[in-house]
């Protein structure tokens, strides 16, 4: 048995136990004879509006042109869709390829409040908002989910058309009291201390005064650069958060939009801090002698703390995964609000810098600057200073429903390389949206994709017709229990192809489960390479190939998801099974249903063949 390796609070040890006819391909066998060659088809959607953002859905292939990496591309194949509906082509014999209608076209939203960055009167508000527009359009066929980010991503409401389901998930949420609210806290003191800093001036009765004065400022130095690296690590903190959750999106089908409730992410977490600082002392300890005390701060606007590049992190992993962000912010009232009314004016006693309505909309331009990067740079749209949620939410059906779809063929193989995209228009005067970037999946990394989505959002597709039957739940110790998973499939449904005394198909699985505190374990891939002897061939005809899974796991609810994908017929599949672990011990297959025979080698797993 596999030693076991825990990830996320599951141990996850898989034990190669295949038995039966059907065995595991020998490594020096030659492989069948298959002439092919592989190619990428990428497929970019694309947005166009007038100046106004009105659609403009008349466009045809030779209106666009595409570059990769600064490289014009042949288009290969194109579509518009206007209205949920695809446009027939207007020239039938036009060379190009005119795909079918996509997988889908209703909109997949997911609607996720940053309870991390943003002040729980602004998400009250938006969340208001939000239940008046839902409320008015119940009758919504969009696919929508519930998600909040706190110390981990919290999905509130999976994805659903009930529009109550969903309404009565904003109802728990508005409960709760949001993390930024600490944050918040930390840097209006700080700021406040700033504003409320004695420039002193000696005196012959009290000539320390000055001196007391200037270790002030420096405390207050050395404190905005800890606020300041908080700040940026919260930033990191949320990023890791949004990346890992846009890869549980990346195996559903089609195209992605993340309706993001945010104040926004400071992309320079020092830089309204650091001005308020330097409006305030600057001038002062310069008069005093004291500019070292001034320079130190300098380096806290430059690279050490700009944000931006880790935001851009974001940007790449969205894009990989096909994800739009539509951010909204109600920022017109924080400017207005984050400095306390007394202590408006300026923070130079002299006159001299800026005043504390300048840094807070500084501040302001900071946050806004973090949703136009996420919009901007994955085909997205960022509605900043503005509660008009509903506005944004049509504007998202807008786009979901009316897009061109431009694709060309690229070489297939092992590059996993982010590349650029630029779609350019004949016409000037027309805006273009889209993706900025792309990432190749391998098809090891897509079945991946497609597991994770079956274990977080219940995305399940089974061509292959795999099954998964619970058997025997066995103590392994105080807190663990061994649980049997098998996992079978169809021999016609697999592409079998005959070599000189057998035929060979090639079966890839990967594996993950997910506790009751949301750990995942890491996915595991078993590669299952079967050979049938051609004088077995019409005898597991109409069996099945069986691979018996054990997992060590904690007890308590428990959901394991598998993926498979025929390697030769290039067909994926994907299922769930959830199982209370040590609640009970669900029955085994009868022996009698299987056919075992041993591996020649007695070390190489083989595969069990269903006698009927």
């Amino acid at each position: 048995m596999a030693s076991p390796k825990k990830c996320g609070g599951i141990f996850a040890v898989l034990v190669c136990g295949l038995l039966g006819t059907a065995r595991l391909a020998a490594p020096q066998s030659p492989g069948p004879f298959m002439d092919t060659v592989d190619v990428n088809v990428v497929n970019v959607e694309v947005m166009v509006t007038d100046r106004n953002g009105v659609p403009v859905t008349d466009l045809d292939a030779a209106s666009f042109t595409i570059w990769e990496d600064g490289e014009q591309m042949e288009i290969s194949n194109f579509f518009a869709v206007a209205g949920g509906r695809v446009l027939p082509p207007d020239s039938p014999g036009d060379e190009l390829t005119i795909l079918p209608t996509p997988e889908t076209q209703r909109l997949q939203l997911v609607l996720l409040v940053d309870e991390l960055n943003i002040r729980p009167e602004n998400r009250n508000r938006m969340i208001g908002e939000l239940r008046s527009y839902l409320t008015a359009r119940r009758d919504a066929e969009d696919l929508m989910m519930l998600v909040r980010t706190g110390d981990e991503v919290t999905v509130e409401q999976p994805f659903t058309n009930d529009t109550g389901l969903v309404l009565e998930a904003l109802d728990r949420m508005e409960q709760r009291l949001g993390r930024h609210v600490q944050f918040e806290i930390e840097y209006r003191s700080l700021m406040r201390r700033i504003e409320r800093a004695s420039l002193a001036k000696p005196t012959p009765l009290n000539p320390l005064v000055l001196e007391a004065a200037i270790l002030e400022a420096e405390r207050l130095g050395d404190e905005i650069r800890i606020v300041a690296e908080r700040r940026y690590r919260k930033v990191e903190a949320t990023v890791e958060l949004l990346k890992g959750f846009t890869r549980t999106l990346a195996g559903m089908p089609g195209r992605k939009g993340i309706l993001y409730v945010s104040d926004g992410m400071p992309a320079r977490t020092a830089e309204s801090l650091v001005t308020a600082w330097r409006g305030k002392f600057e001038t002062w300890l310069t008069a005093n002698n004291q500019s070292r005390v001034a320079s130190r701060l300098v380096s806290l606007n430059s690279l050490e703390f700009d944000a931006s590049r880790i935001l851009r992190r974001l940007v790449v992993e969205a894009n990989a995964n096909s994800v739009a962000f539509y951010p909204i912010s109600n920022n017109n009232r924080r400017a207005q609000s984050s400095l306390s009314a007394e202590n408006r004016g300026d923070y130079s006693e002299s006159g001299q810098g800026p005043g504390s309505l300048m840094v807070a909309e500084l501040e302001s331009f900071a946050l806004d600057e973090s949703l136009l990067q996420l919009a901007e740079g994955t085909g997205g749209v960022a509605f900043t200073r503005s509660s008009n949620i509903g506005g944004l939410l049509d504007r998202m059906r807008g786009d979901f429903s009316s897009f061109y779809s431009l694709g060309y063929l690229r070489p297939a193989g092992e590059d996993h390389e982010y590349h650029r995209i630029e779609v350019r228009l004949a016409d000037p005067a027309l805006v273009v949206r889209h993706l900025e970037g792309f990432r190749l999946r391998d098809p090891f990394a897509h079945l991946q994709d497609l597991t994770l989505s079956a274990l977080h959002h219940d995305l399940e597709r089974n061509p292959l017709e795999v099954r998964l039957d619970p058997g025997e739940q066995a103590p392994a110790d105080a807190n663990r229990y061994v649980v049997s998973v098998t996992v079978t499939i169809p021999f016609r449904k697999l592409l079998l192809i005959p070599e000189e005394d057998s035929h060979v198909a090639q079966v890839t699985l990967v594996v993950v489960a997910r506790d009751e505190g949301g750990g995942v374990s890491r996915p595991q891939r078993i590669d299952l390479p079967i050979r049938i002897p051609n004088e077995r061939i019409l005898e597991t005809a109409e069996g099945r190939a069986a691979y018996p899974l054990r997992l060590e796991m904690k007890p308590g609810p428990q959901k394991i998801s598998v993926g498979v994908r025929d390697q030769l017929a290039r067909v994926d599949s994907t299922l769930s099974l959830s199982l209370d672990v040590g609640a009970s011990s669900a029955v085994p297959l009868p022996p009698e249903a299987w056919i075992w025979r041993r591996s020649d080698s007695g070390s190489e797993p083989a595969v069990a063949v269903a006698a009927r």
